[in-house]
Parts: structure tokens; sequence; C-alpha cells
């Protein structure tokens, strides 16, 4: 497909459905220093609306991160170890 084609049909579904274009240059924003990608995202609309879009990521259910903290309390190392011998004199 070409672009102009491309466009054309963009153009024409957002037409269609009634949903605002985004305007150009959405607004990162960075919870930390040390962020790769932005937290959030604040984008505007052409009828002056904005949304502001969250990265989500997916932690571990409650429940898993209190078995690996029992497990971990039980961990004594390697627990069959051999018995030292010693040299008889």
């Amino acid at each position: 497909m070409t672009d102009e084609l491309l466009e054309f049909l963009i153009e024409r579904e957002m037409k269609q459905t009634g949903r605002p274009e985004l305007l150009p240059n959405p607004l990162p924003m960075y919870d930390r220093d040390n962020s790769r990608l932005p937290d959030r995202i604040r984008v505007s609309f052409e009828d002056g609306s904005t949304a502001v879009y969250e990265l989500r990521t997916d932690l571990p259910h409650p429940v898993i991160i209190e078995n690996v903290k029992i497990i971990r309390k039980w961990k004594q190392g390697y627990v069959n170890q051999p018995e030292r011998r010693r040299r008889k004199k």
C-alpha cells in the first residue's frame, strides 16, 4: 500500500467513527531519573481533550511474594554436608 492510500484510509476511518485525531508531540512524563521509557504519556486531541496513559508493569500476586519469603526463611544452605573426618593421633 502506498503512504497516500494508507493516510486516506486512516483519515476516512477517523471520520466514520467520530474519533478525534491526535495532535503531534505527546508529552512524556518520567517518575524516576533512571527510567528508560516514560512512565506516563499525556496526549492531546484536536477537539481539546487530553488523556494520560500509564505504563503498567505486571507484578506477581501477593500470595506468591509471601510464599517466596517463607521459602527463603527455610533455606539454610546445603543441608546434606558430610561430617568432617578428623585424623586420629
